[in-house]
């Protein structure tokens, strides 16, 4: 009796275990169906491709540098006794930046001044002493000869004072300082170099296609850190005739830069604007792959399909497309990582 008791036990247990696992199965198969289901229609927001009036733009990249830009040289040697700039220092043209020593110049040329009013007062002596033939004529000439010796003397002599003091050729900022006091300089030693930075220049490289839509006195747009997220204009100043060693023709573009914003020396961009046109826009956040290889995604009836796109133009942060997708087609601009060809999505906007 006792084991027909327990026979009868085990078989209801094994029953509600069978039963337990085929209710579980039925549970995950529902909700394996529902997940299933909602991955096939993932939610995803599109944006419809028109065609918009915009500017065309062309941005090409290069270094800024200053329009003077100059390298102080001795002109006169000696021992430097004063230094009156430092690196970063502004000057205004004319400005003192150093002093070499002049003394022994100077005992010179008072020599000089001294031998300049001797032989000025032999010539007037020699000339009442030719007019009673007292001396001869070569004598006179002598004399006369002296005399402008004595004053190239000491023009010359005069000039070398003046060199002594190194002064600025052009109002600018110092870049740096080659010469310390007490040290001693030799004629055409660098002393300091000069930068004007209150008007730069932007030099840009173009393809021959791309200059047919420049010309002189063109306002360009000119993006650098350096300006702090303010607009800064400039103007084409000259277009290469000739093209450089890779083919392409330098475009020069004078900036003023009166309040110092932009530094001389970083990389910048130059903005060219064209007349308007009309083109087909979509966002730059709709790209599943690099620029380099642009592509989409679009939905087609509930379904993902994609496009590999030629782009024309960039314009902020949107794409004006040159092929690759119509009028009317649905681009997808979120959800589009989550999604691959052929899967199955909902729009939600």
């Amino acid at each position: 009796m006792n084991r027909v008791f327990f026979i009868l036990i085990i078989l209801l247990l094994s029953t509600l275990v069978v039963l337990t696992l085929r209710q579980n199965k039925q549970e995950m198969n529902a909700t394996t169906a529902l997940a299933e289901l909602e991955v096939k229609e993932r939610p995803v927001r599109i944006q419809i491709v028109e065609e918009k009036t915009y500017l065309p733009s062309l941005l090409i990249s290069g270094i800024i540098e200053p329009r003077k830009e100059i390298k102080v040289t001795a002109e006169a040697s000696g021992q430097i006794v004063l230094i009156k700039k430092r690196d970063g220092d502004k000057v205004t043209k004319g400005e003192l930046i150093a002093k070499v020593d002049d003394r022994l110049i100077t005992a010179r040329l008072n020599l000089a001044k001294a031998n300049l009013e001797k032989s000025k007062k032999d010539v007037e002596r020699f000339q009442k002493m030719s007019e009673g033939e007292a001396i001869t004529p070569q004598q006179l000439e002598q004399s006369r000869l002296a005399l402008v010796k004595a004053e190239s003397e000491l023009e010359l002599l005069t000039l070398q004072i003046s060199n002594t003091i190194i002064r600025s050729p052009i109002t600018g900022v110092i870049s740096k300082i080659y010469v310390n006091e007490d040290e001693f300089m030799a004629t055409g030693k660098p002393v300091c170099e000069i930068v004007d930075i209150a008007e730069l220049k932007l030099t840009v490289a173009l393809t021959e296609e791309e200059i047919k839509e420049i010309f002189a006195g063109q306002v360009v747009e000119i993006i650098a850190e350096s300006s702090q997220g303010q607009k800064i204009y400039g103007k084409v100043e000259s277009i290469a005739v000739k093209a450089n060693h890779v083919l392409k023709f330098n475009v020069k573009i004078g900036i003023s830069n009166k309040d110092n914003m932009i530094k001389a020396g970083t990389l910048a961009q130059a903005k060219f604007t064209f007349k308007e046109e009309e083109g087909l826009l979509i966002k730059k956040v709709a790209l599943v792959t690099g620029s380099s290889n642009p592509r989409v995604f679009v939905v087609n009836d509930g379904q993902v399909a994609s496009r590999e796109l030629q782009v024309k133009d960039l314009q902020n942060d949107q794409l004006v497309i040159a092929s690759g997708l119509q009028p009317g087609e649905q681009v997808i601009i979120e959800g589009q990582t989550l999604v691959r060809e052929g899967d199955r999505v909902r729009v939600v906007n």
